[in-house]
């Protein structure tokens, strides 16, 4: 239930990668993160690109783990889906170093992430 309103959100996203971050507390849902476009400072980062989807080769991205991080508490439970643009299938989305240091600094917080075959694993 939860994952098919994730997937709607981050295939709408508007940008070039679908990744929608869960976060849970106690079993229930608390928040949805998708990655976007974001004017919001603490959570962007600005990347080069190649792709055409990018103007003017870069792009300002909110990380979908920022996002619901910005809710989490310590004993909470983050999990990170990707899903490619070409078939729909789930893919790898462990989050960046970034998105690990500041899990780390709300502390206690289990994440799961989507691995290269589209299955669940630990971080």
């Amino acid at each position: 239930m939860y994952y098919r309103a994730a997937r709607k959100k981050a295939l709408s996203n508007g940008d070039i990668f679908h990744i929608a971050a869960l976060l849970f507390r106690r079993g229930k849902l608390v928040t949805i993160g998708v990655n976007s476009v974001s004017t919001r400072s603490n959570f962007f980062r600005f990347y080069t690109s190649t792709d055409p989807h990018h103007k003017n080769g870069s792009s300002c991205l909110a990380h979908a783990e920022m996002m619901a991080l910005e809710f989490a508490n310590p004993g909470d439970e983050l999990r990170v889906v990707r899903w490619r643009r070409d078939n729909g299938e789930r893919s790898v989305a462990k989050p960046c170093v970034h998105c690990q240091r500041r899990i780390d600094n709300i502390g206690g917080i289990k994440v799961y992430y989507t691995n290269s075959d589209g299955e669940w694993a630990k971080l």
